[in-house]
């Protein structure tokens, strides 16, 4: 794995109670135009730790078929939706470029997601730092 390994958050960036929206990033793709790798990961079969890239390319695939079969919000991954995607931009080096804008410091997807009240509740006050979407997405070893 190239650097930076490092850990951020994709927590709530803002909260909108009058519409009832929180903005949030939902993937990190590149930092400083170099890989970002999601540390502290653990595979729950298995216990193992690992480090999650997920490439601007394979964003935008995954975001793309997201969008248009599932939109769904849940709770930290566990249980039924609780809300649904009503925003997505998913952000990379090229996208910008095209609308003729400087790259990004930060490449991958950026969201605002309709939440039940309570919940946006939880991530306006902090209680929760972040939710996650009702998709899957197939791992496999990087090759080295």
């Amino acid at each position: 794995m190239s650097e930076p390994l490092r850990k951020i958050e994709t927590s709530v960036c803002k909260v909108d109670r009058k519409l009832g929206l929180v903005f949030m990033r939902a993937i990190v793709c590149k930092i400083d135009g170099e890989p970002y790798y999601d540390l502290g990961s653990v595979d729950e079969s298995t216990g193992e730790a690992y480090a999650d890239h997920i490439s601007e390319e394979e964003m935008l695939e995954a975001v793309t078929d997201f969008m248009l079969k599932a939109r769904t919000v849940k709770a930290m991954h566990a249980g039924g939706s609780r809300g649904v995607v009503v925003h997505s931009w998913p952000e990379t080096a090229e996208t910008a470029k095209a609308y003729d804008e400087p790259a990004p410091r930060i490449t991958g997807w950026k969201v605002a997601v309709k939440v039940d009240d309570d919940l946006l509740a939880k991530l306006e006050s902090g209680e929760m730092t972040g939710s996650s979407i009702g998709g899957r997405a197939q791992r496999e070893k990087e090759s080295t």
